[in-house]
């Protein structure tokens, strides 16, 4: 009690005191400031756990700034710092806990896991500005940019064991509920700009349900429902006694938040955690510019004059060989410094020069499984660019056309075709819907045969365009001994 009335009493003193000018009262506040900071970061530090706060927003002085002193930064955040005992820490402006579980990771970071962290921060200099970019536009704490360091070490072709993908982690239907397109074409999820796009309005979203960036995480990891389900069980909205359950929580998502601000908190000051001397990739720069129907991305390349890898490295979330035909106002991603360079070319390039076809003309017995098959594309691109509604009709004499790679010799193709589809006496090219059971009742052989001709087994699926026996390989040699076949690869695809 004796801190408070020594105080009052020199207080007292002091304006009784006719010699003592405004600046030696200065002085003694400013000391009788320090030594209580000294005092209180002692204190502080005899704790189990050192809370960190940070905030965006102008408040009030509180008792925490009349104490310690607020160290200000650009746009009002605020990060605490301890006069005089320690440098200020890098500004944060989501909440920080240091606790055993952060300074675990911590350490797991610092040791077992440096080598795979190095890579991890060398890899965030290409991605970092563009999502802290994202997250800034909408009005997010741009700190949420490191929960992609824990979630993909910014990989766009990151995929989890529960089929999770990209930098952010999207699942199939939460990428797709957050405006992520996802099919035969394109995966969205890849997209590193439309990835980081949706998980700030999905984080944004979890923080509106929850008012808290810890719980609004954890929502990211394991779900909003059963954050809510914990929440519920628990009688709490702290994320820190909801951890302890261990019935509410996986453990992976219970370890999530001691991780996330682990990765953060050396990711902000690698120096001072061992992490010396790291190549920071370059930032990503690229313009994006519209493409005019399906484009080979061969053709793309060249007219970029880039190499082909590195439009796939800037245009990840492509899957095919070729833009996606029904994308309207699909944009490609060129190297800054090439865009008007490419754009001069594609100007002059003839729209059929874009995208390579060969015309098939449709055969008696040809289905879009075995034709797709034998050009090594699939069913979906000749469906879309002839116009088809259906896979199952297709009239002999008509003519498809089918997507080709940008350098493929027509003439391979179509000697590969001839190959896959002619059949051999004795054998059976198999066709979209066939069974054992039908062919074993067309060819009046016995299932049991064909399993042992063909050395497979009765849960085996047929694939079209599979060659099965459908008689005995020793009676098929025996004839051709006596009468020996040729197979002419005539060139049948001309339309």
């Amino acid at each position: 009690m004796g801190r408070y009335i020594f105080p009052f009493l020199i207080s007292i003193i002091l304006l009784w005191s006719p010699s003592v000018s405004e600046a030696g009262l200065n002085n003694f506040f400013a000391k009788f400031k320090k030594d209580r900071v000294e005092e209180s970061v002692a204190s502080a530090r005899n704790k189990e756990h050192v809370r960190l706060y940070t905030n965006t927003c102008a408040q009030e002085q509180t008792i925490n700034e009349l104490i310690l002193g607020i160290n200000r930064t650009s746009g009002d955040s605020y990060s605490l710092e301890v006069i005089e005992k320690t440098p200020p820490p890098p500004p944060y402006d989501v909440p920080v806990v240091i606790n055993k579980d952060v300074e675990r990771f911590i350490k797991h970071f610092q040791t077992n896991g440096k080598k795979y962290f190095t890579k991890w921060l060398s890899r965030s200099g290409k991605y970092m500005p563009m999502i802290k970019g994202i997250l800034r536009e909408n009005d997010l704490p741009e700190d949420l940019a490191y929960l992609a360091l824990i979630e993909s070490g910014f990989s766009p072709h990151a995929r989890s064991h529960a089929n999770a993908v990209g930098i952010w982690q999207f699942m199939l239907w939460t990428g797709r509920y957050n405006g992520l397109r996802t099919d035969w074409w394109i995966d969205e999820r890849k997209d590193p700009e439309k990835a980081s796009k949706a998980a700030a309005k999905h984080l944004g979203d979890l923080y509106k349900q929850f008012d808290s960036w810890y719980l609004a995480a954890a929502g990211y990891n394991a779900g909003a429902g059963r954050i809510r389900k914990a929440i519920r069980k628990n009688h709490s909205r702290d994320f820190w006694e909801i951890a302890k359950n261990k019935r509410t929580l996986k453990r992976e998502t219970r370890n999530y938040i001691p991780k996330y601000l682990a990765a953060m908190i050396v990711a902000k000051n690698p120096e001072e955690y061992g992490f010396h001397n790291i190549k920071m990739q370059e930032p990503i720069a690229y313009k994006k510019i519209p493409v005019e129907g399906p484009t080979d991305i061969k053709v793309i390349a060249r007219a970029a004059g880039v190499s082909l890898s590195e439009i796939k490295s800037l245009n990840p979330e492509l899957r095919r060989w070729f833009t996606p035909p029904d994308y309207p106002g699909y944009e490609i991603r060129i190297p800054a410094d090439k865009s008007e360079f490419y754009a001069d070319n594609m100007a002059r390039l003839p729209k059929q020069a874009r995208l390579k076809f060969h015309k098939h003309k449709v055969r008696s017995g040809d289905t879009l499984s075995t034709i797709a098959e034998s050009y090594r594309t699939s069913v979906n691109p000749i469906m879309y660019l002839n116009n088809l509604k259906s896979k199952s009709f297709i009239r002999a004499g008509s003519t498809l056309f089918v997507p080709v790679r940008v350098g493929t010799k027509t003439k391979r193709i179509r000697k590969r075709f001839v190959k896959a589809t002619i059949p051999i006496e004795g054998t059976h090219i198999v066709r979209s819907g066939d069974t054992l059971w039908d062919l074993s009742m067309r060819y009046k052989i016995p299932v049991k045969s064909m399993l042992k001709w063909n050395k497979i087994k009765k849960s085996d699926t047929l694939r079209p365009g599979q060659r099965l026996l459908i008689e005995d390989k020793e009676l098929l040699e025996a004839k051709a001994d006596k009468k020996p076949q040729k197979i002419a690869l005539t060139d049948g695809g001309k339309g």
